[in-house]
């Protein structure tokens, strides 16, 4: 369930209900891993495009 809160009381206004057929997601992996490894890979092929030049 999701909780609307006031910013300035930090008390809860009201709640969003979940959808009937909508079942709880598992967290999504963080993206920022996932952009620090493609960075480094991408990096390391640049390198190996130019030895090989």
């Amino acid at each position: 369930m999701i909780t609307r809160v006031d910013l300035e009381t930090l008390e809860p206004l009201f709640d969003y209900p979940l959808k009937p057929d909508e079942e709880p997601q598992p967290p999504a992996i963080s993206l920022t891993s996932q952009i620090a490894e493609l960075a480094a890979e991408n990096q390391r092929l640049r390198e190996e495009n130019n030895t090989n030049k």
